[in-house]
């Protein structure tokens, strides 16, 4: 952790030290290079941050331990805001992998796909083509439905779009044809595949939905909100929608390079709602 502050008002800012450096834990498992995560905040009235986690998923046995380089299955999160923050296993993913996608979503889960599995097995584990849903609240894993999108271990863009849908674009070519392959000329990384797949999260979908008879669940339509705000700022948004609001979130999607998303980040905000008519009011602060 870097104290910034202090750091700008050292006439020494500008000699490598570690002056305003802070160490908080140590991950079990290595996130080089690539490591998808999500950054979920929960805030209480009046602003009060609840909790602040950072969840990253996947990764690889570290440098000088039994079987290192080996990819993992692991999901490690820490939580900023508690007294004593420290990285604690939260759930394990359905297979292990390695620079998979992570993007956090309006009801403070997060979606898990893309990647590269551990080889070997099947075609499908190799490539991590099912998605996962993760929940921070109950650490839990769920499988999803499986892509048919080929993905390779770091060249593609997830994000979440504005319709609350996430998006998988691009990739290379190297996923297309694996190493040592005497039918198919391997895959070449500097040609991309201009492809793009949208994914809809259990969210849109109505209580005994399947994957056979899909039945969209009605989605609350704003009627009223506010087009700027205020740091600290309390706000009103009106929707309709007769059934009630389960949460209220705001989305800042940022840049997408190498799994790296870590300016991606979900706000869960503290709300109360009453109704009028098939109108919500919605006062959050």
């Amino acid at each position: 952790c870097l104290d910034v502050l202090a750091a700008e008002k050292d006439p020494l800012r500008n000699i490598p030290a570690e002056n305003h450096w802070t160490h908080v834990d140590t991950a079990k498992d290595a996130h080089d290079y690539w490591c998808g995560m999500s950054d979920i905040v929960k805030i209480g009235s009046n602003g009060q941050t609840l909790s602040h986690t950072w969840t990253v998923f996947g990764g690889k046995v570290p440098r000088g331990m039994p079987n290192e380089g080996t990819r993992t299955a692991t999901v490690e999160g820490i939580d900023f805001a508690a007294p004593s923050p420290a990285i604690e296993d939260k759930a394990s993913l359905r297979i292990p992998c390695f620079g998979c996608y992570a993007t956090g979503l309006p009801d403070g889960k997060v979606i898990v796909n893309a990647g590269a599995g551990p080889g070997g097995q099947s075609y499908e584990d190799r490539h991590n083509t099912k998605y996962q849903l993760f929940d921070p609240d109950a650490n839990t894993i769920q499988t999803l439905a499986k892509s048919s999108f080929i993905t390779s271990n770091f060249h593609c863009t997830v994000l979440l779009l504005p319709t609350a849908e996430t998006i998988t674009m691009g990739c290379d070519r190297s996923s297309l044809v694996q190493r040592g392959d005497r039918v198919f000329s391997p895959g070449d990384q500097d040609l991309g595949m201009s492809v793009a797949q949208k994914f809809r999260p259990p969210y849109f979908f109505a209580e005994g939905s399947d994957h056979e008879n899909p039945i969209l669940a009605p989605r609350p339509v704003i009627q009223f909100a506010p087009d700027h705000l205020r740091y600290r700022q309390k706000f009103v948004v009106i929707v309709r929608d007769d059934e009630g609001i389960e949460n209220v979130s705001m989305v800042r999607t940022g840049f997408v390079t190498h799994t790296l998303n870590t300016d991606n980040r979900v706000v869960m905000l503290h709300f109360e709602q009453f109704s009028i008519g098939n109108f919500r009011v919605l006062l959050i602060d």
